[in-house]
């Protein structure tokens, strides 16, 4: 370990950011990407409205917390160690190093358990991905476009088409990136600059307006994708979702829906 330890470069583990306001800002911007990005995300929401009480939900956030800030340290020190046991990994594809040192040293059943659990978890959020625009693409923009009209069976093969429609996107958005963490990050970025403040201010906030949320969602969206073209010296995140917060305001005071709060 305290190879591996001296090795890493200055800084490295610094945890707390340097006090100047830039660096504040680009600190906190980097915890919200996962840290609120992920609320509303499919993969999150899903499994805490599944539990069957509030202190469950709650519980188990603060326990998978306790357990990314644990268990997953193992696998990110076995990383550290490439630059020790297999220098070369470092001039190739650094996503594989760490299944070649399980293959390596690790015994059958320990490969075994870590290539089950991968898999496990990576096909259990992608079914989950794709289940969820199309249910919610079928019941929430197909289904009041037709109302009536559309019978239970049509309705259920409109929803079976869409999760390959869904698929195929998905698979092309995954054959543009040869990168899984950048992926990952522009898809937690994408969810906090379009769904983080409506789905807030929908809970908290008893003027919240279904239009509000769409301009939020589409503006936040729109300034990411233009701050990403300028190349700021700030992370495109920030500017982006500032401007959902505000528009979610200006467009829920503009654009009031018909039902007051309290009786929906």
């Amino acid at each position: 370990m305290s190879a591996v330890l001296n090795d890493v470069k200055p800084g490295t583990f610094r945890f707390l950011p340097k006090p100047e306001f830039k660096e504040i800002v680009i600190y906190l911007a980097a915890w919200s990407v996962l840290g609120l990005g992920s609320i509303p995300s499919q993969d999150v929401f899903q499994r805490s409205m599944s539990s069957n009480s509030v202190n469950t939900a709650v519980r188990s956030c603060y326990i998978a917390a306790g357990l990314y800030l644990t268990v997953a340290m193992i696998p990110l020190f076995i990383s550290l160690c490439v630059r020790q046991l297999y220098p070369e990994f470092l001039n190739g594809d650094t996503q594989l190093a760490l299944p070649a040192i399980v293959l390596s040293h690790a015994a059958l059943p320990v490969q075994i358990l870590f290539f089950g659990s991968l898999l496990s978890a990576i096909m259990s959020t992608t079914s989950s991905a794709m289940l969820a625009p199309a249910a919610i693409f079928s019941e929430n923009l197909v289904r009041p476009l037709f109302g009536h009209r559309l019978e239970d069976k049509q309705f259920l093969t409109i929803t079976r088409i869409s999760v390959l429609v869904f698929s195929a996107i998905a698979t092309g958005i995954a054959c543009l990136f040869s990168n899984i963490y950048e992926l990952v990050g522009i898809s937690s970025i994408l969810s906090l600059v379009s769904l983080f403040a409506p789905l807030v201010f929908g809970l908290y906030w008893k003027r919240s307006s279904s239009g509000g949320a769409l301009l939020s969602m589409v503006s936040g969206i729109l300034v990411w994708l233009v701050a990403k073209q300028l190349d700021l010296s700030w992370p495109s995140l920030v500017p982006a979702l500032l401007v959902s917060i505000v528009m979610m305001i200006v467009g829920s005071l503009i654009w009031k829906d018909k039902v007051p709060y309290d009786n929906c």
